[in-house]
C-alpha cells in the first residue's frame, strides 16, 4: 500500500509538474574583476576580465560583463615585463616581444578605474615535457558515425614529483573547436588512474614513461567559432603540463557539470587576491599531422 501512494504521489508530481523553493543567502560582496588567464613559453600570456555580478540579480549579456578598459601588467618575480595590450572583448595578450621560461615565476596585477585593483598569486611554468612522441594513422575502419577512424599515439617521460598534464585535438584551422569524443586505449587501467581523453594526472606512472592512445572520427570538415563549416586536411595536437592552480581551475570546471540544471553553492579554487579567478601556467607541446 505504501509502495502504491509514493507511486501515485511520483506520478501526480511527474504530471502537475511539483516543484520545491530552494531557499539559499549567496554572500555578494559586490562587483568585482574576475581574471582568467595563462601563461606559456609556447603560447604567451592571454588574460580574460569580465566582472562578476549578483546571483539573484538581473539576467546579464556575457558581451556587458568584459572589461576592456583595465590595465594589465604582468610580472617575473620582482620584475615587470610589461603591460599586456587589449586585443578585444576583454581580452588582454602578451606581445611578440615578450618572452617567458620555464620554472620562473609569474603574477599579475590588474587595475581598474571603477573596480579597484586585484593581484594574483605567483604562479610557477612547469618544466616542458620530456621525451614527447606523438603518431597519427587512419586505421581503416569507421565510426558509429560513418567516418573515417583516426588513431592518436602519444607518449612522454614523467617527471618524479606530482604532474598534471591535458591533451587537446582540433582541426588546423582558425577558430576550430576541439574534438570532443575520443576512445581511450593503452597498457593502464584508465578509470582507476583518473585518465581521461582530456586530462590526467601521473597517479599510476609517477617518474615512468607513459603512452596514451586515442580513436576518433576525422570528417573532414568541421565547424568554426563564426559558425561556418570548412574543409581540413590536417590536426593540431596539443600536450601541455599544467600548473597545480590548472589543475583546480579545471577540476572545478567538472564539479559544475550537473544534469539537473542546479547546484548547491560550493567554495572555488581562486589565486586572485581583491577579485576571483584563477592565473595559471602551462608549458606544451604541439604538433601538427597532415593526411
Amino acid at each position: 500500500m505504501r509502495l502504491l501512494k509514493l507511486l501515485i504521489i511520483l506520478g501526480t508530481c511527474a504530471w502537475l509538474g511539483c516543484t520545491k523553493t530552494l531557499d539559499y543567502i549567496v554572500d555578494f560582496p559586490g562587483e568585482q574583476l574576475v581574471v582568467i588567464g595563462t601563461i606559456s613559453p609556447v603560447s604567451g600570456a592571454a588574460v580574460h576580465i569580465t566582472r562578476s555580478i549578483s546571483p539573484s540579480g538581473a539576467y546579464e549579456l556575457l558581451d556587458d560583463l568584459k572589461i576592456e578598459d583595465a590595465q594589465v601588467y604582468l610580472y617575473r618575480g620582482d620584475t615587470l615585463v610589461g603591460l599586456l595590450p587589449h586585443a578585444g572583448a576583454g581580452l588582454y595578450k602578451s606581445t611578440g616581444d615578450m618572452s617567458f621560461l620555464a620554472d620562473e615565476t609569474y603574477w599579475l596585477e590588474v587595475e581598474h578605474e571603477v573596480l579597484g585593483t586585484v593581484r594574483s598569486e605567483e604562479v610557477l611554468i612547469p618544466e616542458p615535457i620530456q621525451q614527447f612522441r606523438a603518431s597519427f594513422g587512419f586505421t581503416g575502419a569507421l565510426t558509429s558515425a560513418n567516418e573515417p577512424e583516426g588513431k592518436l599515439v602519444l607518449s612522454l617521460l614523467d617527471q618524479v614529483g606530482e604532474n598534471h598534464y591535458i591533451v587537446r585535438v582540433q582541426p588546423d584551422l582558425p577558430g576550430a573547436y576541439i574534438f570532443s569524443w575520443f576512445e581511450l586505449f593503452g597498457l593502464h587501467n584508465f578509470e582507476a588512474c583518473a585518465v581521461t581523453p582530456y586530462r590526467f594526472s601521473d597517479n599510476c606512472f609517477d617518474g615512468d614513461t607513459f603512452e596514451l592512445g586515442l580513436l576518433f572520427g576525422i570528417s573532414g570538415k568541421a565547424y568554426v567559432s563564426s559558425g561556418e563549416e570548412k574543409p581540413y586536411n590536417s590536426i593540431v595536437l596539443s600536450v601541455a603540463s599544467i600548473s597545480p592552480e590548472y589543475h583546480h581551475y579545471l577540476s572545478d570546471q567538472e564539479s559544475l557539470e550537473t544534469p539537473y540544471g542546479v547546484l548547491e553553492p560550493g567554495p572555488t579554487f581562486s589565486n586572485i587576491n581583491g577579485g576571483l579567478g584563477v592565473f595559471m601556467a602551462l608549458n606544451e607541446k604541439v604538433k601538427i599531422f597532415r593526411f
